[in-house]
């Protein structure tokens, strides 16, 4: 039986998961065809890789959810061939499998007399959902559906498919199509079946939208959905039951939850602990090859004695540097170096630096040198001197059992895993056992670490508020590959870095937490040594329980207490030291804490604390005492009320339209013509945004190259493109994708990549879109189709100077839409001129037939109030001087306004109101424009306008301003051009009426009139100009 198979599948990180590929070989056998569609950008090892096992790859945006995709493919396939089929599957890359056989399951299903079946139904539910609006109707959960032939055939389906839009919203989708594609099809007369039927389950609301794990491996489903595993309140126990009763093999699971989550989300569902006390964990296996090197910087002779011991002891090739502070401990290190032998110790460095950024700001300074080998050991003589000797000495014995002594098997690990990118220790004993780490201990950390997440520019979305525990190595001791921490050792942190005595929370703290999400973010794992005494669960048990139960009369004492504490911290400036240590010694007067405090490093917390208050109070008393000028007074009083933003964030937040895109180069990417723009919604289809539609498809055609329409702001579907190029008389290019990023965040980050060979050409729509292009990729790869003067837009202030710099970046290259513009670049813009061709946008005839006789006519006005270079006001008095002069006759003429969804219903003298039409679709406008008899379009710039040319392209009369080079328009006598006077356009309006009225000169002039009618003929220069640069380049 012949098959075909939808397969819809997204990443956010721009990716393709392994078990999606492993999917899609497995399923492979069981279709005839495949059609892979991806919502998210796809790389060239991405697309090998999968055309391997399907027939095509549809690349699009991602705008409509997967209803939408499902769409596009369908309507891209067309519904005969589809009919063809003996059935049509849908599904999505939200699930893990297949578990179990699907071939089986379509075989049992085929032999079944239902009509459509999926993996699991949703039953129906009385309570109504607020995110839906309505109460959740029976339906077949739409992450696996198989549709028969007679459902395929059947009218129900087409009118169903015909009628999905693209949603913004996914409960939306889930109302209207997931719901009611079921719907639908039982009110056909269509029957479904599932093979894991919940109608009689007792499962809660929540547990119906995925079904628990436990009925869908003993009903044996082919698909577990991801949601289902994530769910689990003990998911380590359901990846050993899928290994159990199935062959899948769960490394897939743990590698899409470790790439896909932040290291501390993906903890509970995967092994990260490195097994390498296992009798059968090999030591080394070929270390051959590859190249180590082991930093440690030496504060402490003391403890380098001992690293010289460990050192001594490695049996592998390795590369020695060491950083230290004064020339003194350098002569020291020297004298206790190990022997260098050839065959182990390839090369030592010492290495003198300031006293500056204890052991990372070193180990930065040095980076590029350890950047040219595999693996790399970061290290540093650990002592803790605030707290008793044996605090230091325990915790750096934990480095050395782990980092060093199982050295052999972490580089092992290294080889025989390429995801692999850090490996640190497990928390020490000391802040595992004697003072655990708390999370409003850690929460001070957060605001530096976002921080600095945004500073390395790391391009995947951290949560670090909402984070249990920080996944990070104690004291910053680790094994790492260089290219996983490229981005820390890239910073510039000398300045950040306060001189000693360090405080206790500051940018090198904030590193330290952070190492192992940065090597996440460049796409590695990380693993855990444990300890090599593992102790049993019941220690942990006994740290979180060492506080006695309190009866309910000490707790409510407690309570008071720490209430007449907060009370009197109101009034803590009248309050002397004295007091304010008892307060402070009141609050820790607590049955845990004074444990903490009779321990050696409990006291010289308690110590430190003090000195920090006191400092604080005596920082707060100088304060005080500073007279308050009236310039002081007005600062205190506006900062205040103000809040404080980062210089930098704030210019992004306000500057959105020149973030700079996610363009990630590709070396084996095909090469691609890029066209971006704001968005291909209805909002853009007067003119510009569709020409550069319809240029860069001509352009794609002639250069026979795919092209990739790109959206900023907003969506792109095949859909509106057709749509396009339809009303433009343009065919449709055959390879066209679609990319958007207007999901980014107010900083512009969370962009999809966009794969890019490094001769893409792209096409800029704008100066912005030109800006932001430039920051991604060479200026020679882009064209900025221009088409208007775009400084005029502006006053003399930033935007004009953001836009003067843009169009007169360096080496630039223009496409310049129409002749009038050509022309007055000549004079205003010499460099433009000179660096640009020139096209002449094109109008296909759209006349309906021109009665010679009519009792009403239609004045359509191009009313846009808010764009800066439309003539609003101007042509709203002069519509209504005309009916005070009598040129138009309130009985004859209907006004209709057109462009703009803002302006009210307005009433001209003779009481006329206006039709307000707004912004209209495409085929709504060209319908509208054979009615029209006269148009008044008053746009001031050289561009001569595109409804100048709708108008008379359409067969009606068109009325226009002059301007510079705009004087007149020789290639119709139907269109009038007045200069930018109240009489000279009463003049021109009284010509354009009669002129109007009469049928038989308009219809002869609409018949001679030489507007452009051939997009590809209009555009030969233009073609030939950029294969001329492209070949340059």
């Amino acid at each position: 039986m012949s098959k075909i198979l939808f397969y819809v599948h997204y990443n956010k990180n721009s990716d393709l998961h392994a078990h999606v590929l492993y999917q899609i070989k497995k399923i492979r056998a069981a279709y005839g065809r495949i059609v892979f569609i991806s919502n998210s950008p796809l790389s060239s090892v991405h697309k090998n890789a999968l055309s391997l096992h399907v027939d095509e790859i549809f690349e699009r945006a991602n705008v409509g959810f997967d209803f939408y995709a499902w769409k596009e493919a369908v309507d891209r396939e067309g519904c005969e061939k589809i009919s063809s089929y003996d059935s049509v599957t849908l599904m999505n890359d939200t699930c893990f499998g297949p578990l179990f056989d699907l071939e089986e399951a379509h075989a049992r299903m085929s032999l079944d007399p239902c009509d459509f079946w999926g993996m699991i139904n949703h039953r129906q539910g009385s309570e109504i959902i607020p995110e839906l609006g309505i109460n959740i109707s029976e339906h077949v959960q739409s992450f696996f559906l198989v549709f028969k032939r007679t459902v395929v055939q059947s009218s129900s389906w087409r009118l169903f498919w015909a009628s999905v839009e693209c949603e913004v919203d996914v409960y939306q989708v889930i109302a209207k199509y997931e719901i009611g594609l079921t719907q639908t099809l039982r009110d056909a007369g269509f029957a479904y079946k599932v093979l894991l039927d919940t109608l009689n389950l007792e499962l809660s609301r929540e547990e119906l939208s995925y079904v628990p794990v436990d009925y869908c491996l003993n009903d044996r489903l082919p698909f577990l959905k991801i949601k289902a595993l994530l769910q689990h309140k003990n998911p380590r126990h359901v990846i050993g039951e899928i290994e159990r009763v199935s062959n899948y093999p769960i490394g897939l699971i743990e590698e899409y939850i470790s790439k896909d989550f932040q290291p501390d989300r993906s903890m509970p569902y995967c092994d990260k602990v490195l097994n390498i006390y296992s009798p059968t964990s090999l030591r080394l296996s070929g270390a051959e090859g590859k190249s180590i090197a082991i930093h440690v910087h030496v504060f402490y002779i003391d403890v380098w004695r001992r690293y010289v011991d460990y050192l001594r002891a490695l049996d592998f090739p390795y590369a020695l540097f060491i950083t230290t502070d004064t020339k003194g401990k350098a002569k020291d290190i020297q004298a206790l170096l190990p022997e260098k032998n050839s065959s182990d110790l390839e090369a030592r460095e010492i290495v003198v630096l300031e006293n500056r950024g204890r052991d990372i700001l070193p180990w930065v300074d040095i980076s590029e040198k350890l950047s040219d080998y595999d693996f790399v050991l970061h290290a540093h003589t650990k002592r803790s001197p605030t707290a008793a000797d044996w605090v230091g000495a325990s915790w750096q014995q934990d480095i050395f059992d782990t980092m060093l002594e199982q050295a052999g098997k972490i580089i092992n690990s290294f080889q025989e895993n390429p995801n692999l990118g850090i490996v640190i220790p497990d928390i020490p004993r000391y802040w595992r056992y004697v003072a655990p780490v708390r999370r409003e201990t850690e929460a001070p950390f957060i605001g530096m670490m976002n921080d600095l997440w945004e500073k390395m520019r790391c391009e995947k979305k951290v949560d670090f508020e909402n984070s249990p525990t920080f996944i990070m190595p104690y004291g910053t001791m680790f094994w790492y590959r260089p290219r996983a921490l490229k981005k820390i050792t890239s910073l510039a942190l000398s300045k950040e870095v306060p001189d000693e005595p360090l405080p206790e929370k500051s940018v090198l703290h904030a590193i330290e937490r952070l190492v192992v999400y940065v090597a996440w973010d460049a796409g590695f794992d990380y693993k855990i040594v444990p300890p090599k005494e593992i102790a049993s669960g019941f220690a942990d048990s006994l740290v979180r329980n060492q506080q006695p139960i309190q009866p309910p009369v000490i707790e409510m004492t407690t309570q008071h207490s720490m209430a007449a504490i907060k009370k009197d911290s109101n009034e803590r400036g009248k309050m002397t030291l004295i007091r304010r240590a008892v307060a402070k010694l009141k609050i820790l007067a607590h049955p845990k804490k004074i444990t903490k405090m009779l321990t050696p490093y409990g006291m010289v917390r308690l110590y430190q604390k003090i000195i920090e208050l006191r400092r604080a109070r005596e920082h707060q008393m100088r304060e005080d005492q500073a007279p308050l000028t009236h310039a002081n007074q007005i600062t205190e009083n506006k900062t205040s009320s103000v809040p404080c933003i980062k210089s930098g964030d704030y210019w992004l937040r306000a500057h959105r339209h020149l973030h700079p895109m996610n363009i990630v180069p590709d070396p084996g990417a095909e090469k691609c013509l890029n066209l971006v723009i704001s968005s291909l919604g209805r909002a853009q289809l007067f003119g510009g945004i569709a020409t550069c539609t319809g240029v860069a498809t001509v352009l794609a055609r002639a250069l026979d190259l795919p092209l990739r329409i790109i959206t900023r702001d907003g969506g792109a579907s095949h859909e509106q493109y057709l749509g396009i190029m339809s009303a433009m008389g343009i065919e449709p290019w055959g390879a066209v994708s679609f990319y958007s990023d207007s999901s980014r965040d107010d900083l512009g980050r969370n962009c999809p990549s966009v794969y890019s060979s490094d001769s893409d050409i792209f096409l800029a729509s704008s100066w912005w879109t030109a800006t932001a292009l430039r920051k991604s990729v060479k200026n020679e790869n882009v064209y900025h189709i221009i088409q208007e003067d775009e400084l005029m837009f502006y006053q003399r202030g930033d935007d004009y100077l953001d836009c003067w710099s843009s169009l007169n970046a360096p080496a630039s290259k223009y496409i310049v839409n129409s002749n009038y513009l050509h022309a007055w670049f000549k004079e205003a813009y010499p460099q433009i001129y000179k660096s640009s061709v020139v096209f002449d946008p094109v109008f296909s005839r759209n006349a309906a037939e021109i009665s010679l006789e009519k009792k009403s006519y239609n004045l359509f006005f191009y009313a846009r109030m808010t764009n800066p270079r439309n003539l609003f006001w101007f042509g709203v008095r002069v519509i209504d001087d005309c009916f005070k002069c009598g040129i138009l006759d309130p009985d004859e003429w209907n006004i209709f306004f057109a462009g703009d969804d803002s302006i009210p219903q307005l009433e001209f003298f003779g009481g006329k109101k206006t039709v307000n039409l707004g912004i209209l679709s495409w085929e709504e406008y060209k319908k509208f424009l054979q009615d029209v008899d006269l148009g008044l379009c008053l746009i001031h710039t050289p561009h001569p306008g595109y409804p100048v040319y709708d108008v008379a392209s359409s067969g009606g009369v068109a009325v226009t301003n002059t301007l510079y080079t705009k004087s007149s328009f020789p290639s119709s006598a139907n269109i009038i051009a007045c200069d930018l006077s109240e009489d000279a356009f009463m003049d021109g309006m009284k010509r354009a009426a009669a002129l109007a009225k009469d049928g038989s000169t308009r219809r002869e002039n609409y018949l001679r009139q030489s507007i452009p009618s051939s997009w590809e003929e209009s555009l030969l220069d233009v073609v030939n100009f950029v294969k001329r640069e492209s070949q340059r380049s």
